[in-house]
């Protein structure tokens, strides 16, 4: 099976992705313009059968700490300056049904991607859990090339409510990260044993 895994950084890549069950690792970059290029380049000389979007995302609501793991059922993004909210929904069932309990810290919830670092809550949209800068734009090309499609992001700090500045915001992601790692390499192997043992029909 023709695996590909997106992150948008280098750091995002888990422990155990060259590990044989992925074909092939693709680094976007962060945001809008570097994660469309580079992954709409390898689109279109090779379609996978399935993407697996992995990495860090913030927490816009308190049910969710650093560490947690969201798996986005739907991602919204909001053109810069329109109102208009775009939505697609990802269709996880065959790999996450609903009648399957996830693991503890594992949970499934709506993506708002954003065009720069989230410093505030006041820019999601009502039912937003987590926050990024690609996960809309590597949704809707898996939509484009008609492949099934994961995400999956495991928060690596809390959006205040009230502004920061970058610099203290990036501060908190250093200090989380060798947690939020920890639980992003757990996760792809929960991932791969969920995705070798689904109903092949």
């Amino acid at each position: 099976m023709n695996i590909w895994l997106v992150v948008a950084d280098e750091r995002e890549v888990p422990f155990d992705a060259n590990g044989g069950f992925v074909s092939k690792i693709i680094v976007t970059g962060i945001g809008y313009s570097k994660t469309v290029k580079s992954l709409e380049a390898e689109l279109e000389s090779e379609v996978p059968d399935m993407i697996i979007c992995l990495g860090f995302c913030g927490s816009v609501t308190r049910k969710l700490k650093v560490g947690n793991t969201v798996i986005a059922s739907q991602v919204r993004y909001r053109k810069p300056w329109t109102l208009k909210t775009q939505r697609l929904d990802i269709d996880t069932k065959k790999i996450f049904p609903r009648t399957i309990t996830l693991k503890k810290g594992v949970v499934r919830g709506v993506f708002q991607t954003f065009h720069g670092m989230v410093r505030h809550r006041f820019g999601a949209s009502r039912g937003v859990v987590a926050v990024d800068q690609e996960t809309y734009h590597v949704a809707e090309l898996a939509q484009q090339y008609d492949v099934p499609i994961i995400i999956a992001k495991v928060v690596s700090d809390v959006v205040p409510i009230i502004p920061t500045t970058v610099k203290r915001q990036i501060g908190k992601i250093k200090i989380n990260y060798k947690q939020s790692r920890g639980s992003l390499n757990l996760f792809l192997l929960y991932l791969i044993q969920k995705i070798k043992t689904r109903p092949t029909k």
